[in-house]
C-alpha cells in the first residue's frame, strides 16, 4: 500500500451543476456598506454602487435581503461593464438568484467577466471547457486557467498543475506541475497539497522525498481530504517517510473510509477480517464491507452476500449477490448458481443453478469450479461423477482454492491415499480452512499419511480450536491430556473436554467420562464417569464403546 493516483482535475459533473457549484464557491464581498449614499450613487449611475448595493440586497448587510431587487442591481451595474457585477449577475443565473436559472445567460455573463480577467470567473470558463472534453476544448481549459493562476486564484493554481502532471491539454511538464502545485498548496488547497505529496512519493519533477511527500499528504488529510487521509494511513503503515505506526494507520483509514474512501473501507474489511492491526471483529468487518458494497464495488457486494448467508438471512444474501452479478463478478454467478440450487433466498432451480455455476467455470473462477466440482460429486444437475468431480477440484484448487483443496484431501483419505491427502490437506489448512487444520493434525499425531509430529499436530488443532473449530477441541485436550506436542496440562484438557461434553459431543463425553472415572485432574467418580461413558457409547463413539469393554474386562 503506498500513496495512490494523482487526482483527475478535471470533473466529469453536469454541467449546470459544474457552474452552480464553482459560483457557490466564489461569492464576492461588497466594498462598500449599505447607506442612503450608497443608494444615491447607485441611482445616479455609478457600476460599483450598483453592483455593492446588490450585494447588500442579496444578503441582507444593512437593509432587509431582497434578492429580485438585488439581481435587478447586479443586471444594471453588468450592463454598465462592472465586472464583479457581471460575475455576480452570472452567480444569479447559476443559482436562480432573484431569477429563473437561466444556464446561457449564466455563461454569458461569466464569460464577458472573465475576458474583462475577473479571475474566479476565469476558472469557472476553464471548468466549463473541461467538462467538454475533447483536446480543443482542454486546451481552452488550461488557457484560462492559467490566466486566472497568474493572479494568484489557487483554484486554478491547482487545476493548472494537474494538467501538467497528466497532460492534459497541454503539453506534460512535471516540474511545472509542482510549481503550480506548490503554489496552490500554499494556499490550502487540500487536492494540490495531496497531488503535491505523490509527486514527491514518486519523484515526478523533484527529487523523490518521502518525508516531504508525508508532510504534504499529512496536510490535505488534516483539512478532511479522505485520498490524503488514505494515503497517510499507508505512509504510518509501511513507516514511509514516518516511522511505522499501525495505531496511526488505522486511525487514519478510519477517517478516510468515514469520508467515503472506497480503497479504506475496503482495507478496514479486510484487517477485521484476519484480525491484522486490530481486533477480530466480524460485525466491524460487516460495516465497511457494507460501506464499501453501498459505492458499488462487487467483491464487497460479495462479501456482504456471504455474511448475510452465512446468518441464514438469505433473501438479504440473495440482493447483494444478484449485485455483485450485475457488475459481471464471476464469483458471485456461482454463489447464486448455489443459492438456486438449494432455493437459498430464491427459488429452487437445479438446472438455472448449474448453468449459473457452469458460466462461472468457463471464467476459471475457483469458486465457479469448486461449485461445479460439488455438483458432479453430488449429482446435482448433473450426473455424479467422481472424475469430473475430482477434475474440477483441480483445477480449482489449481487457482487457489481452499475449499478444493479440502474436497481433495478429503477424497484422497477415504481412498487411504493418505500421503495426497495431506498435501492436498496442507494447502487448506494454510490458508486458513479450520476443517483441513483440525483433519491434518489428527494425521500428523497419528502419523496417518504423513511422519508422526505432535508438535506439528499440536500447533494445528490448537489454532483451529482459538477459531471457534469445535471439533478440534477434544484432540486438543488429548494432547493436554498427555503432554503431546506441549507442557501437560489437566486443567485445559477436563476445560476443553467439558466444552465439547456440554454440547453432547459423543468424543467430549468420553473424554470427560474417562478423566472422571480414573480421576484425572478432576475428582474421581467412577459412577458419574461410566454414566459419560455409556452416553458416548449410546451416541456411537466407538472410543467409548472400546473404553467400556475395558472397563467390564480388565
Amino acid at each position: 500500500m503506498q500513496i495512490n493516483e494523482p487526482v483527475e482535475a478535471f470533473l466529469n459533473i453536469v454541467r449546470l451543476l459544474l457552474l452552480l457549484l464553482l459560483f457557490a464557491y466564489s461569492i464576492g464581498a461588497a466594498t462598500e456598506p449599505y447607506s442612503l449614499e450608497l443608494v444615491k450613487k447607485a441611482k445616479e449611475g455609478d457600476a460599483l454602487s450598483q453592483n455593492n448595493l446588490g450585494f447588500c440586497l442579496e444578503n441582507g448587510n444593512g437593509v432587509e435581503k431582497n434578492v429580485s431587487n438585488a439581481f435587478q442591481w447586479y443586471l444594471k451595474a453588468a450592463n454598465n461593464g462592472q465586472v464583479e457585477g457581471q460575475f455576480n449577475l452570472g452567480r444569479c443565473y447559476a443559482s436562480g438568484i432573484g431569477t429563473e436559472i437561466d444556464e446561457a445567460e449564466c455563461s454569458k455573463w461569466a464569460f464577458k467577466a472573465a475576458e474583462a480577467g475577473h479571475k474566479d470567473a476565469q476558472v469557472i470558463i476553464a471548468q466549463d471547457f473541461a467538462f467538454r472534453g475533447g483536446e480543443n476544448n482542454l486546451e481552452e481549459a488550461v488557457k484560462w486557467f492559467k490566466k486566472a493562476a497568474e493572479q494568484g486564484q489557487k483554484t486554478a493554481e491547482f487545476n493548472l498543475g494537474a494538467a501538467y502532471l497528466m497532460g492534459q491539454g497541454v503539453q506534460k511538464d512535471e516540474k511545472e506541475a509542482v510549481r503550480w502545485l506548490t503554489k496552490s498548496s500554499a494556499q490550502n488547497v487540500a487536492l494540490a497539497q495531496y497531488n503535491l505529496g505523490f509527486c514527491y512519493f514518486n519523484g515526478l519533477g523533484v527529487d523523490k522525498d518521502e518525508k516531504e511527500a508525508f508532510k504534504w499528504c499529512l496536510k490535505a488529510a488534516e483539512q478532511g481530504n479522505d485520498k490524503g487521509q488514505f494515503s497517510v494511513a499507508n505512509c504510518y503503515y509501511n513507516g514511509t517517510g514516518v516511522p511505522k505506526d499501525t495505531d496511526l494507520a488505522v486511525k487514519y483509514y478510519k477517517k478516510a473510509a468515514k469520508r467515503g474512501n472506497l480503497e479504506a473501507q475496503l482495507v478496514l474489511a479486510a484487517l477485521y477480517k484476519d484480525g491484522k492491526l486490530v481486533e477480530k471483529d466480524e460485525n466491524e468487518c460487516l460495516i465497511y464491507w457494507q460501506l464499501a458494497a453501498d459505492q458499488g464495488n462487487p467483491v464487497a457486494e460479495m462479501a456482504v452476500a456471504i455474511s448475510y448467508w452465512k446468518k441464514q438471512e438469505n433473501e438479504k444474501a440473495a440482493k447483494w449477490v444478484k449485485k455483485a452479478v450485475d457488475h459481471k463478478l464471476p464469483a458471485a454467478l456461482a454463489m447464486l448458481g448455489r443459492m438456486t440450487i438449494d432455493g437459498s433466498g430464491v427459488p429452487k432451480d437445479e438446472a438455472q443453478g448449474l448453468k449459473l455455476i457452469q458460466q462461472s467455470a468457463d471464467q476459471n473462477d475457483p469458486y465457479g469450479l469448486y461449485e461445479l466440482g460439488r455438483c458432479y460429486q453430488t449429482g446435482v444437475g448433473v450426473q455424479a461423477d467422481p472424475k469430473e468431480a475430482e477434475k474440477y477440484y483441480l483445477k480449482a484448487a489449481s487457482f487457489g482454492s481452499p475449499p478444493a483443496s479440502y474436497q481433495l484431501g478429503l477424497q484422497y483419505a477415504l481412498e487411504k491415499n493418505n500421503a495426497e491427502a495431506a498435501k492436498w490437506l496442507s494447502i487448506a489448512a494454510t490458508n486458513n480452512y479450520e476443517d483441513a487444520k483440525w483433519i491434518l493434525g489428527t494425521m500428523y499425531g497419528k502419523g496417518d499419511g504423513v511422519k508422526q509430529d505432535w508438535d506439528r499436530a499440536f500447533q494445528l488443532l490448537k489454532s483451529a480450536s482459538d477459531a471457534g473449530f469445535d471439533k478440534a477441541d477434544c484432540d486438543l485436550g488429548f494432547a493436554y491430556l498427555n503432554g503431546f506436542g506441549c507442557e501437560k496440562d489437566t486443567d485445559k484438557a477436563i476445560s476443553l473436554f467439558s466444552k465439547a461434553s456440554s454440547k453432547n459431543d459423543p468424543q467430549g463425553l468420553a473424554m470427560k467420562g474417562y478423566c472422571i472415572y480414573y480421576g484425572l485432574g478432576i475428582q474421581k467418580d467412577e459412577a458419574a464417569g461410566l454414566d459419560l461413558i455409556k452416553k458416548s457409547s449410546d451416541l456411537g463413539c466407538k472410543d467409548a464403546t472400546a473404553l467400556l469393554q475395558k472397563i467390564s474386562h480388565p
